[in-house]
């Protein structure tokens, strides 16, 4: 008789806040960015990006493949787990309460330089996404992240495919 797992599924992977902004396509033009398209994008064009919107609503929706993942989990009925890293600032707090909020428990450290990563996700009238997105702290993830002992305690371990790509995430 196997014990009894106190997680469905933990999820390790980047994550990023989604930061949704409804905006017409000359803006996405004034920051050269091809409407349909994810474009990543270095922390001061992000920075540039934000402050020029700043009088604009948002709508802030924590993200990241990964977390998704497990988000989507938690909403049908299983208890998820999530790792990562976050920077040590009001996005990654806002990360954090939005995954809480959706069922979801978090194991995310705090890079103390690094801001959070942020995919800033543009929705023009006609329903099209288009991303500016971010990496920031999740960039720093490294082994010492994470807890062997917090993977034995699931059922399922799932790895954002994303981390592959980066050597040093890999």
């Amino acid at each position: 008789m196997t014990a009894e797992k106190e997680y469905d599924i933990v999820g390790i992977g980047s994550p990023l806040l989604d930061i949704i902004i409804e905006v017409e396509e000359a803006v996405l033009l004034s920051h050269g960015l091809k409407k349909g398209e994810m474009h990543l994008v270095e922390s001061a064009q992000s920075a540039r990006i934000l402050e020029g919107l700043r009088e604009s609503t948002k709508t802030y929706v924590s993200g990241g493949s990964a977390a998704n993942t497990v988000s989507g989990a938690s909403l049908l009925g299983s208890r998820g787990l999530f790792l990562g890293v976050i920077g040590n600032d009001e996005y990654g707090t806002a990360y954090e309460e939005e995954m809480r909020k959706g069922g979801v428990a978090t194991n995310l450290s705090r890079h103390e330089r690094k801001e959070t990563g942020c995919a800033i996700t543009f929705v023009t009238p006609d329903g099209e996404r288009t991303f500016a997105t971010c990496l920031g702290a999740a960039k720093h993830l490294g082994k010492h992240h994470i807890s062997e002992t917090v993977i034995q305690k699931s059922k399922i371990l799932h790895i954002e495919g994303y981390l592959l790509e980066d050597e040093r995430t890999r």
